[in-house]
């Protein structure tokens, strides 16, 4: 049997980056909160994050154009000890929310299995409203396990997305996201949830804002799932 003292020291499976913006801690937390969103319908993947439960109720946040079209969707969990393979998948999920303007969706399961972590939306107030500042996006790239990226965000910007009528609020990193890093997320130094992957152009990437998260939250009658609060 291998001592108490041993075991504290083994490492997690997950590779983290050398960032003094995030520790090791707040990666791995990151990594397991992110979960691989497979589109049956259409044979792609992309990325989502897992922001709460209600009871058996399992709530996860992606990009519209992850799920859009899909009759059947697909969530790969992962845990610190599963990594980097799935923890669990499943295979009966619901598209409760979507928007397209706002490239914005939200998946909903039903499990009485633990989730491996979850993400907190950055509360309206604390939204940043800088440039040139750190943040850390979590994807899976080429439809491998979840991984982190420090990004730097040159700022908000407005987006006209093709075949879009109107504009949409992102972040915009100088770096662009890599396939399969769509619907994850984007998080601050306190790991809170600002953005959502929403795409790429010019060699940039695109995160869909945390404002409009909010407001895609509150029209479907899903602000809750912003609330900083205890889970129901």
């Amino acid at each position: 049997m291998i001592p108490l003292a041993l075991l504290l020291l083994i490492p997690s499976d997950i590779d983290v980056l050398d960032s003094k913006e995030f520790p090791k801690e707040a990666q791995v937390r990151a990594v397991t909160a992110t979960v691989r969103v497979v589109n049956a319908t259409q044979g792609s993947e992309g990325s989502g994050v897992l922001l709460k439960r209600a009871g058996p109720l399992v709530y996860i946040l992606t990009a519209n154009h992850v799920v859009d079209g899909a009759k059947q969707v697909e969530v790969a969990t992962f845990t610190s000890e599963s990594h980097p393979k799935a923890a669990a998948v499943y295979r009966k999920v619901e598209v409760i929310a979507q928007s397209a303007s706002s490239d914005l969706a939200v998946l909903r399961l039903t499990t009485r299995d633990e989730m491996p972590g979850s993400v907190v939306v950055c509360p309206a107030t604390k939204v940043p409203n800088g440039k040139d500042f750190a943040a850390l996006s979590v994807g899976c790239e080429g439809g491998r396990a979840p991984t982190c990226a420090v990004e730097t965000v040159k700022g908000k910007r407005e987006v006209r997305k093709p075949g879009a009528d109107a504009t949409l609020s992102c972040w915009e990193t100088a770096n662009a996201p890599d396939k399969g890093r769509s619907g994850g997320p984007l998080l601050d130094r306190n790991g809170y949830l600002i953005g959502v992957d929403s795409g790429t152009g010019d060699g940039k990437g695109y995160y869909v804002h945390g404002d409009v998260l909010h407001t895609f939250l509150r029209r479907n009658g899903l602000k809750w799932l912003a609330e900083e609060k205890a889970e129901k």
